[in-house]
């Protein structure tokens, strides 16, 4: 769900939104903005978490939050927005999630955030139901799965999840002889969860960094994405590994700590799944990605070109 439908995905020339009906259909998407506002990084935080607010007519949040950066940034954004919220943590078998867990309910604690830990036996989801969740979603990538599980557990009918967040991608590598070519990349994987939402008629956010075009563009603007696009970070050729830079525009004491999924000790299993997700469809073939230039998709985010209507 994205403010205004102002980013939109399909497959070839078919309606927007409508699921891929055959694995040779090119994904694409298109953006529809006019006049975008222009707002520091810290207000469009605000901002984006104020409109999701005011979509769902102030209704009451569940909240996922992993533990990890970009919950992180969009808990501290919904709770100065004064979002009604409940924080949900999820807590694997083993406690082998523990690393982000811990922080997760530190960082509500240390809000006065009230919070609800479950408990997910994780195997048994992979072993039982992980295939049915990978077709309605039409992905291909295991990893994600479970979280699509969370929300059979959450007592609100509305959600938001921290995903979305901006893909600057170099097209010449660690080739830093030359300027660098970043475009935009708009993947197919992370459509899954709108997929998702709308086959199993759920109500919410999942990809919270996307909703509306301004904050898209304010980190577009931020001086971490203008260092990465200038090629002023060197050895960069994405954003997973410097994107706290970003966010620490807006939120300064944001803590440096190891990306981990809590999946690390499945990972057998997880292969097991993908395997037979590529048997299945002759391949692993739910994982295009749609490039624009970067400064196209800047320009774009303003509002002052058309895309592909």
């Amino acid at each position: 769900m994205f403010k205004n439908d102002w980013y939109r995905y399909r497959y070839d020339d078919d309606e927007y939104y409508q699921p891929k009906r055959h694995q040779g259909q090119k994904f694409n998407t298109a953006i529809f903005t006019e006049n975008t506002k222009l707002l520091s990084y810290k207000d469009s935080l605000i901002f984006n978490a104020n409109e999701i607010a005011n979509c769902f007519n102030n209704k009451k949040f569940a909240l996922m939050l992993s533990g990890g950066l970009d919950s992180d940034v969009m808990f501290r954004a919904s709770l100065e927005a004064g979002l009604d919220f409940t924080t949900y943590i999820f807590r694997f078998e083993n406690d082998t999630n523990i690393y982000d867990v811990s922080y997760a309910i530190t960082l509500c604690e240390s809000h006065g955030a009230k919070y609800k830990l479950v408990d997910l036996n994780v195997t048994k989801f992979y072993e039982t139901e992980a295939m049915k969740f990978a077709d309605i979603a039409q992905t291909d990538r295991p990893r994600a799965l479970p979280q699509l599980k969370f929300l059979d557990y959450i007592d609100e009918e509305f959600f938001i999840y921290g995903q979305g967040d901006i893909n600057w991608k170099r097209l010449n590598e660690i080739n830093y002889d030359e300027k660098g070519d970043w475009v935009h990349s708009c993947n197919e994987h992370e459509i899954s969860w709108e997929k998702y939402i709308r086959a199993t008629n759920r109500k919410g956010v999942p990809l919270w960094f996307k909703y509306t075009p301004e904050l898209q563009l304010s980190t577009a603007l931020t001086n971490w994405s203008q260092d990465l696009l200038n090629d002023r970070i060197y050895g960069k050729t994405g954003t997973n590994t410097s994107k706290i830079l970003g966010y620490r525009e807006g939120y300064p004491d944001l803590t440096m700590r190891i990306k981990k999924t809590g999946l690390e000790d499945f990972l057998p299993i997880v292969s097991e799944i993908e395997d037979e997700l590529s048997k299945l469809n002759n391949g692993l073939v739910n994982r295009q990605s749609f490039l624009r230039p970067a400064s196209e998709y800047i320009e774009l985010l303003r509002g002052r070109n058309t895309d592909n209507k």
